[in-house]
């Protein structure tokens, strides 16, 4: 388990240089993300939880014309998860699954240092806060949710520039690479230039209060709906036991998230003043909190509903630097933070197993 701190460690240490230097994004990102990709492309089969699940899909997959030609068959897959292995198949690659790898590696770790350049003032905390958490568990688990979460902060960013048509273009692309990007469509109803203090921290109380009830009122007028991502929900439902889909609030990451929230929103004009995009990041953590809770009758469910709007932490968790006089105290919370979720999930979690390379898998 070694590798994921020395990882995380040389990550802090080129955002050190990065600053001690005055060394420019544009230099340093494209060498952080080579990195990020390698180690996420290459990774060994037993490293997460879901590549042998991924083998498995790709070999039922055909040739790519008949995914078009049978749709019924195959439309329980989202398109470009059948069509980029069937391809990679189809033309006749050695080791296919490689590429097919390697090619939503590339995919996701390059759409969001776009992100992260465009949205963050804190590129490299950022780049720390992703591989605390959502790097392991997107880029080196769910690999179409990475694509896709990625897809949906590009959609952020063009909401926030009021340019529909490259929203609408890049949300069906999400669609195309996962289909819980359906989700991306309530962010169009948020204000990006407005934020209230105290409604957030209302909401933010319901949520809990809700999270404690077990209350599923927010739940059951999704399975009305007759689409192909309410079968997949309802036949994964019925693989899973009681306990796997039990959900404690009272967790120290959950709990974390919320407190740091609740002391965003108080410095949110101060914080707004620094990076334009604040308002509308932090009404997405909040709705990922949010989503967490009102859902939490079906773990399943409020895990991926939230997770998929939580990945803006990694925006909005560096935003603690600005909370603190001196800027030094919010670098070492934010790294601190990062570490304390690289320790719960490695380690207590053990969403990942131990690290290899899959050149070396025997």
């Amino acid at each position: 388990m070694i590798i994921y701190f020395l990882v995380f460690l040389v990550l802090v240490f080129i955002g050190f240089f990065k600053t001690q230097f005055s060394l420019k994004s544009e230099m340093v990102l494209p060498i952080v993300g080579g990195m990020l990709i390698f180690f996420a492309a290459f990774r060994g089969a037993d490293v997460d939880r879901d590549y042998q699940n991924y083998l498995d899909s790709f070999s039922q997959f055909l040739n790519p014309a008949d995914y078009f030609l049978h749709t019924e068959d195959w439309f329980f897959f989202e398109p470009f998860f059948y069509l980029i292995p069937s391809v990679c198949k189809y033309i006749g690659l050695p080791n296919y699954p490689l590429f097919v790898f390697f090619i939503f590696s590339f995919l996701a770790v390059v759409i969001n240092l776009v992100n992260i350049k465009r949205l963050s003032t804190f590129p490299i905390l950022s780049i720390v806060v992703w591989f605390g958490f959502y790097f392991l568990l997107h880029e080196l688990t769910q690999i179409r949710a990475a694509v896709a979460s990625g897809l949906m902060l590009l959609c952020v960013y063009h909401h926030f520039h009021k340019d529909y048509f490259k929203f609408g273009l890049f949300f069906l692309l999400a669609i195309m690479f996962h289909y819980s990007a359906l989700l991306i469509l309530p962010i169009l109803f948020f204000n990006p230039q407005t934020f209230s203090k105290y409604a957030s921290l209302l909401v933010l109380g319901l949520a809990l209060i809700l999270g404690l009830l077990h209350s599923d009122v927010f739940l059951q007028p999704i399975f009305l709906i007759n689409a192909s991502f309410v079968k997949k929900l309802t036949v994964t439902l019925q693989a899973m036991n009681e306990d796997e889909n039990t959900i404690n609030l009272l967790n120290p990451m959950f709990l974390s998230q919320v407190i740091i929230s609740g002391w965003l929103f108080i410095h949110h004009e101060f914080i707004k003043e620094q990076n334009k995009y604040a308002y509308l990041l932090l009404k997405l953590q909040l709705l990922s909190i949010f989503c967490l809770c009102a859902f939490s009758s079906i773990a399943f469910v409020a895990y991926r509903i939230s997770e998929f709007y939580g990945v803006v932490s990694i925006f909005t968790i560096p935003f603690l630097v600005y909370t603190f006089k001196q800027k030094m105290y919010g670098y070492i919370a934010v790294v601190s933070y990062s570490l304390f979720m690289l320790m719960l999930t490695v380690i207590a979690a053990k969403l990942v197993g131990p690290y290899k390379l899959i050149f070396f898998n025997g």
